[in-house]
């Protein structure tokens, strides 16, 4: 494929395929990213790179050149991320902090570095709109964060083009500097505790009815709504941050973050056997022969994993090195996931026929009971 960028001559072959989007695919040749676009119609408008050529920062993945195939506009060159970068959800999950050494301490560095690159995306007059956990990259440092997907911005003379319902504010009409806040309180709570702030159970509200629970202020800072027990515990969070989600998610306030976060509480723990007592009753209620890898409550299911094995409530299932395991909604049938020959792969563990995805990928994850596949 012949493409003409600065008037300059460069080919592009498959060989140079990083991925594929629904608005294009993307091509990574000698340090340049290519955006080739599906529909050249859909081409986002030179006024628009223009605009956003202001945002002059390495870490603002950003449009730069114009791609042509002979005189008709096809695409954009972006600056291509060096060395191993990771998407920003993967950050949510306990397996992939504890794998790589992730701390509290460089979190909160994180999730500041984010919030002083947002303040200057809006001193340029850009609003980030849609910005949850897919349109961060994260250097292998796990402190310094890449801006993605730049182009569905809004900028000065024209609207944003995506936004996914995970991050939106039902509660506010429009888009503004407070919109662009409360997306950002939704990624950082989840890279603080590991889950959505409006996810969670509570009497009133269906599972996925997270929507209706933001207009009604109903988060999971409310003592009426149970958590997972994956959950981190909410002591992580520096105290100046905790104030202020408490005042979005509970109060319904709109106003921008701390100016600096509080210091995260350090506790002291001494450990003591505590015994049964005519107060109390400690009883043992199930023995593991294998180190448990993970423990946790999905809808009334207690949920346990060591090396080789699930235990689902009273049953036990023998599983390969990679599986993983979700529930389907509504019905609440526990499913097993890994990949087999560069697809994904369920297996029902009831006697439910589960419909495999046609779809290849390197990997995957859970968070939330949610899937993400590496395509």
């Amino acid at each position: 494929m012949n493409y003409t960028v600065l008037g300059k001559k460069v080919v592009i072959s498959d060989d140079d395929f990083l991925c594929k989007g629904g608005e294009g695919k993307i091509y990574l040749k000698g340090g340049v990213a290519y955006k080739i676009y599906h529909d050249p119609s859909q081409m986002i408008p030179q006024a628009k790179i223009q605009e956003l050529s202001q945002l002059d920062d390495p870490l603002i993945i950003k449009p730069l050149d114009l791609i042509f195939s002979g005189k008709q506009i096809v695409g954009f060159t972006m600056r291509a991320l060096q060395g191993d970068t990771y998407p920003l959800v993967k950050l949510f999950t306990n397996t992939f902090r504890d794998n790589n050494g992730i701390t509290d301490d460089s979190t909160t560095e994180l999730v500041e570095n984010i919030k002083n690159k947002i303040q200057y995306i809006h001193s340029q007059n850009c609003l980030i709109v849609d910005g949850n956990e897919l349109n961060y990259m994260v250097e292998k440092d796990f402190v310094t964060p890449y801006f993605i997907d730049v182009n569905c911005w809004q900028t000065k003379s024209f609207p944003a083009t995506a936004l996914m319902p995970s991050i939106q504010d039902y509660k506010t009409k429009g888009f503004s500097d407070v919109t662009d806040w409360f997306s950002f309180g939704i990624v950082s709570f989840q890279l603080f505790i590991g889950i959505h702030p409006f996810k969670g159970n509570v009497k009133g509200y269906k599972k996925r009815d997270f929507a209706k629970r933001i207009v009604d202020c109903v988060s999971v800072l409310n003592p009426k709504v149970s958590i997972p027990n994956a959950a981190r515990d909410f002591a992580l969070i520096p105290s100046s941050y905790m104030d202020w989600y408490f005042k979005m998610f509970e109060k319904g306030q709109r106003i921008p973050p701390p100016a600096l976060p509080g210091a995260a509480g350090v506790v002291q723990v001494v450990v003591t056997l505590i015994q049964s007592t005519d107060n109390f009753e400690i009883r043992e209620l199930r023995d593991f022969k294998e180190e448990v890898l993970f423990h946790a409550v999905f809808f009334g299911n207690s949920v346990t994993k060591t090396k080789n094995k699930f235990y689902v409530n009273k049953a036990d299932y023998k599983v390969s090195p990679g599986v993983e395991l979700l529930y389907t909604v509504p019905d609440m049938v526990p499913v097993m996931v890994k990949i087999e020959n560069g697809k994904v792969q369920f297996q029902s563990l009831k006697s439910i026929d589960v419909s495999s995805i046609n779809l290849k990928c390197s990997a995957f994850m859970i968070a939330d009971n949610t899937l993400y596949l590496k395509n």
